[in-house]
């Protein structure tokens, strides 16, 4: 077998380095088996690569390279697995949702993209590449309505209630989209001024 013979190749090429440069040996094979338009080895070796190190910029080569091999779901599935037996681990669900999408499901990369947002809610970051993917798919009430999670965490936050408001507005529903800024308005005269916004007021007089 072709793939097995170049990921054991790249297994002892790496364990030869130290283990931090051990991944990028096998995405080295995985290029240079691309390059031969061997993309089903290519797909095998990106796996190893991607299992050590999931890079964005490798996951994206990995996906042409499955593209191509024309059996994309190899790859997908092996990182779905991964995602079932660590859910907590929020590293698989970000893998999942950029093969799924970069392999043409964008409706299950949306899926994974939820999962990762509720496995780390804290990150902004993964609230706001969610939205970026419901708006791909023209699903702008529902963005707007998943935004609501990271609203709550800072309900006074006007940036994210016009984000809301504009997702409402372009999926038609002009009534949410008053009622999230009238909430944040709410909610930002009901705080109670910090130490730097009484020093903002003061030097504005």
């Amino acid at each position: 077998d072709k793939g097995f013979a170049a990921v054991a190749f790249a297994a002892a090429e790496a364990a030869k380095l130290k283990p931090e440069l051990r991944a990028q040996v096998f995405a080295e094979v995985a290029r240079a088996a691309s390059i031969e338009k061997a993309h089903g080895v290519a797909v095998a070796v990106w796996i190893e690569a991607l299992n050590r190190n999931t890079r964005r910029e490798w996951l994206k080569e990995a996906s042409r390279a499955a593209r191509e091999s024309g059996e994309p779901q190899v790859l997908v599935s092996f990182f779905e697995k991964q995602q079932q037996r660590s859910p907590r681990d929020v590293r698989w669900a970000v893998s999942v949702r950029e093969l799924r999408v970069a392999t043409d499901d964008l409706g299950g990369g949306i899926e994974m993209a939820r999962t990762a947002a509720s496995v780390r809610p804290e990150r902004e970051q993964l609230w706001n590449e969610a939205v970026e993917l419901m708006e791909r798919d023209q699903r702008y009430v529902e963005a707007a309505d998943f935004l609501e999670g990271w609203n709550v965490q800072r309900p006074d936050d006007a940036y994210v209630a016009g984000r809301r408001s504009e997702l409402y507005i372009r999926g038609g529903d002009l009534k949410k989209a008053v009622a999230v800024e009238r909430a944040a308005l709410d909610a930002f005269e009901s705080t109670e001024p910090t130490e730097e916004d009484l020093g903002n007021r003061a030097a504005d007089t």
